[in-house]
């Protein structure tokens, strides 16, 4: 065996064979420029079946951790009035170090990313509620990304039960009502998700 390439069983690797037998036990070793690149080793990881994301749209990491399967897609336009887009970038930060990514914390003026929109890939309603509970329990956690906590964070505090746990505790504390935030109407998108208009705070 060529142990270049790892399988979850027997059944994968059987499945993979007609493809992997061309390539089996050839050089595991490659010469790029002058310089040798050794065969490289990494954890097998679990990738799950999934649709395919259509163009434009980006994964919310944090969403996604809190069982929120939401995707956002920007450059729908310009708002009526420059709003900072503070609760929109929220949904785009990183789970460790809880900043978004450059090209959503910028742009002409610091944090105007435009109208976006926002979709769940589980076919659930993405509503205001929704996007207002997730926006309070990322700011709650930016407390611990200024600490220098964002670790401890990824490990403890981003998954379903903490955020559930968070909400229920804010209940009644928690604005569903706040300005230049249009939900609009729920709109179904070819994959079936249904989808929001997110403006701003």
């Amino acid at each position: 065996m060529c142990r270049a390439v790892y399988y979850c069983g027997p059944e994968c690797q059987k499945k993979h064979w007609k493809e992997h037998r061309s390539h089996c036990k050839q050089v595991t070793a490659i010469t790029v420029e002058g310089h040798t690149v050794e065969e490289v080793r990494v954890p097998a990881s679990s990738v799950p079946t999934a649709k395919r994301v259509p163009r434009g749209w980006v994964r919310c990491p944090v969403p996604h951790m809190l069982g929120v399967p939401l995707y956002i897609k920007r450059g729908l336009g310009q708002l009526s009035k420059q709003v900072f887009q503070e609760q929109v970038v929220y949904m785009m930060v990183d789970p460790v170090s809880g900043f978004a990514p450059p090209d959503w914390q910028g742009g002409p003026a610091m944090g105007f990313v435009g109208k976006c929109m926002l979709a769940r890939a589980d076919g659930a309603d993405m509503s205001n509620k929704v996007y207002r509970e997730l926006f309070d329990y990322i700011w709650y956690l930016m407390d611990f990304y200024t600490e220098g906590r964002g670790e401890e964070v990824a490990r403890e505090m981003l998954d379903p039960e903490s955020f559930a746990e968070h909400v229920a505790s804010r209940r009644g504390m928690i604005r569903y009502d706040c300005e230049n935030v249009d939900v609009g109407d729920d709109a179904s998108d070819d994959s079936g998700s249904t989808s929001s208009e997110a403006g701003g705070s």
